[in-house]
C-alpha cells in the first residue's frame, strides 16, 4: 500500500492508544518486515511517527496526530 493508505490502516488498527510495536503490526497486516520498515521510516521522516527504545529491547512507536 501507499504510505498514506498504510498510515490510515495503522491509525485504524492501533485505535485511541496510538502506541504499538512493529511486530504487532507486521503480524496483523501480514507484510514483509522490510516493507514495514520502509513504511515506518517514511512516516517518521514525514513527522507522523516517533520512536522510543533501542535495538536490543525493541522500539515502541507513537503515532502522532495528522
Amino acid at each position: 500500500p501507499s504510505a498514506r493508505k498504510f498510515y490510515q490502516d495503522l491509525k485504524a488498527m492501533v485505535g485511541s492508544e496510538r502506541v504499538f510495536r512493529s511486530k504487532e503490526i507486521r503480524e496483523k497486516l501480514k507484510i514483509h518486515s522490510s516493507k514495514l520498515r520502509r513504511h515506518l521510516k517514511e512516516l517518521m521522516d514525514s513527522g507522523y511517527l516517533e520512536t522510543e527504545g533501542n535495538k536490543a529491547e525493541g522500539y515502541i512507536y507513537h503515532l502522532l496526530e495528522d
